[in-house]
């Protein structure tokens, strides 16, 4: 059984919107992970900066934007009655960052189990960081998050690419 052409075009509109999110995503967490990077080479004399270093951030920027399509379609803190747009903000970013962290956590499960390790001696490996080691790239990623979910939020509050036509289009 064959779908009709409307259905198809309807599938590449949503494909070809869902690749634009990504891609905008993707760019914007690569510019915060660089930016990150170059921080701290800049905080440490024997570091450099190099291209290898951007290539990572890259990698993650893709990766992490990947998990945050997932995690938006999850559709995280959305339930909560949010009164304002300042409520739906929080809300979202918060539970946003506990699907990353959730991503994040099984994707290191997957990566030590890929190189022979147990779930006991990577749960050892994570457990045996400092609170402060471990806090702080979640911080770092819930103040990466906010803008991002802030200009998702009003661009759904101004509705129909409002936010692209209040930013991009000339006034009169």
């Amino acid at each position: 059984m064959s779908k009709s052409s409307s259905e198809q075009s309807d599938l590449r509109t949503r494909a070809s919107e869902e690749l634009k999110r990504y891609a905008i995503i993707s760019a914007y967490l690569f510019v915060c992970f660089s930016v990150v990077m170059l921080y701290d080479t800049s905080q440490s004399p024997a570091r450099q900066a190099s291209w290898a270093a951007l290539a990572v951030a890259l990698g993650k920027a893709l990766v992490v934007g990947k998990f945050i399509l997932i995690g938006e379609a999850l559709k995280p803190g959305t339930r909560l009655g949010a009164p304002t747009l300042l409520h739906r903000v929080a809300w979202r970013s918060l539970g946003l960052l506990v699907v990353l962290i959730l991503l994040k956590l099984i994707e290191e499960l997957v990566i030590g189990l890929v190189h022979g390790k147990t779930v006991a001696m990577i749960a050892g490996e994570l457990g045996g960081q400092s609170w402060l080691t471990l806090l702080g790239p979640v911080l770092l990623m819930l103040l990466v998050l906010i803008p991002l979910v802030t200009a998702t939020e009003i661009d759904r509050a101004l509705g129909d690419g409002g936010l692209k036509k209040l930013l991009v289009d000339r006034r009169e």
